[in-house]
């Protein structure tokens, strides 16, 4: 149970959440184009249910305490909220002109800032990532006990989930470093969920043994109507003026 509760913490400490262990959720997206440029996107939930009264569990997650931690990121858009079958939920976007001066942390002092190596060549790039949520949530990670398996069938524990998504200017070739993440067309994904923390030989355990993920992306299938469409958003942020 001790186990259990350490890594549900420093969850919470990540993403600046301060609520009971257990029911939160929490999706990190970069998208990445391809002369560098780019955007975050966060958006993080809570239970209602599981709320104390009067409480705002992400009453730290803004724009503004991430920003104290993070670099390279040259504009924010406003917070948007919304609740959706019995969660609430918070969203904003960050921009960024250059992906390797970026460094992505949360409002707390937890874990190490997701950082970034990204080099083109004859079309082809490369992407390193090094940091992040769930891969400080891993280099702590141990399998939850057989006999504490049943507190993550609780109501407490119902709906955790934390995702890391990289979207890409082109298909991903290949990914150097670990068999952690989720492959798709023009993205991977690193995602645990609570199947994941009593796996032995899942995301968690092989993220564990990872000091960098390195990902192979062939030339760019973004068209000239898509790259003018993200420069003109980001300008946008950049201005103060909310993109549509």
């Amino acid at each position: 149970m001790a186990r259990l509760f350490k890594l549900f913490w420093l969850t919470a400490l990540l993403l600046g959440v301060t609520l009971a262990a257990g029911c939160v959720k929490y999706k990190q997206i970069v998208t990445v184009m391809p002369d560098g440029s780019g955007k975050v996107q966060y958006i993080a939930g809570y239970n209602q249910q599981l709320a104390d009264d009067g409480e705002n569990p992400l009453a730290e997650f803004t724009p503004q305490a991430f920003g104290e931690r993070s670099e390279g990121i040259v504009a924010y858009t406003q917070p948007i909220r919304y609740d959706e079958a019995g969660w609430s939920y918070v969203a904003f976007t960050g921009y960024f002109t250059d992906i390797n001066e970026v460094a992505i942390a949360g409002p707390d002092n937890g874990g190490d800032p997701v950082r970034f190596v990204y080099q083109s060549r004859d079309g082809r790039s490369t992407l390193a990532i090094r940091g992040g949520v769930i891969q400080s949530i891993a280099g702590d990670f141990e399998p939850v006990e057989p006999e504490d398996r049943a507190d993550l069938e609780t109501e407490l524990m119902a709906g955790f989930e934390v995702i890391e998504r990289f979207v890409l200017p082109g298909e991903v070739t290949a990914v150097e470093g670990t068999r952690g993440v989720e492959e798709m067309p023009r993205a991977v994904e690193l995602w645990i969920d609570v199947s994941a923390l009593v796996d032995e030989d899942g995301p968690l355990t092989q993220l564990k043994k990872t000091e960098q993920i390195v990902l192979e992306i062939s030339p760019s299938s973004l068209a000239d109507e898509q790259i003018a469409a993200f420069r003109a958003e980001m300008e946008q942020a950049v201005e103060g003026d909310e993109p549509e």
